[in-house]
Order: structure tokens, then sequence, then C-alpha cells
């Protein structure tokens, strides 16, 4: 009993180990037309996704030995795919993207509110109010401790900044 546990063991790490090495690798960096490194670019293929870093670099790891399609996509550039991609189990392949600028006119933009707001609780302090504020010191804790709301017990630390 103690022998067959042992080795179901062995053959459950030992797949565990082939089912982890079946895949493959690509890198680079996606650039744009005036061949600048292109950040947050969305990387993605059948089962897996990424995106590229500040610098345009990305790495995206793929189920090896099968078909696959790459589909590079920004914002305001065009589409890339890359088609019907075999990579052999391990491989490391390096693809540079570069993706083509897309222009989208428009005609017209109308902008219409949905609805109105009504602004409350808006207090305004007159100049000859704040001049009578007793105390020896009418500063802006004073003045605050005048608005509606201002909670009793917070106290105004003023900065050291």
């Amino acid at each position: 009993m103690r022998l067959s546990k042992l080795y179901f063991l062995v053959v459950l790490t030992f797949s565990a180990t082939l089912l982890e090495a079946q895949t493959a690798t690509i890198t680079r960096v996606v650039f744009d037309e005036n061949e600048m490194p292109l950040p947050n670019v969305n990387i993605e293929s059948e089962n897996q996704g990424t995106f590229s870093d500040i610098n345009g670099f990305y790495i995206l790891e793929i189920i090896a030995d099968q078909e696959t399609t790459i589909t590079f996509s920004h914002i305001g550039n065009k589409k890339l795919v890359l088609k019907d991609l075999i990579l052999n189990t391990n491989e490391n392949y390096e693809f540079n993207p570069v993706l083509k600028n897309e222009a989208i006119l428009i005609a017209e933009v109308v902008v219409t509110p949905v609805g109105s707001r009504h602004a409350e609780g808006i207090t305004t302090i007159s100049p000859d109010m704040v001049r009578n504020i007793p105390g020896t010191n009418a500063g802006v804790e004073n003045i605050l401790k005048l608005l509606p709301g201002y909670p009793p017990t917070m106290s105004l630390v003023p900065s050291t900044w």
C-alpha cells in the first residue's frame, strides 16, 4: 500500500513537470510608426494575455506545439494580428511589432446635459464678519468655527510647513 502511494506521487510529480514545460515565450518591444516604444499595448492569444510596460517591453507565454494567434491592440493604433504561429517547447521567440496610427474623423460632437444640480449649503462670509470675529487671533481656525456643520469637538492644528 505504501509503495503504491509513493509510485502515485512520483507519477504525479513527473506529469506536472511535463505539463509545465510545454510552453513557449514571445518577447520584445512594441513600437509605434515613429519607432518609439509604445506602452500599455494589449497583447493576447487564445488563452493568455499581457500588457506592454512603460518602455513597450512585453513577455507572453503561450502553449507550445500548436497554432496560436497573437493580437496586439492599442487605442489610436491599428490592430496587428500574428496568425498561425507555432513555437516549440521552451522556445523564446523575439518579435518587435510596429503598430500603425489609426485616425478616426468625427464630423460633429454634441454634448447635452442629462440633468442639472442645485448647489446647497454654500456659506458666504463677508470681510466685515471676519473683522468682528471675537478672540485675539482672527485666523482661519476661528473662521471655520463659524461655518455650519463644523464639529465642535474637532481641533485645528496649524501646519508646520
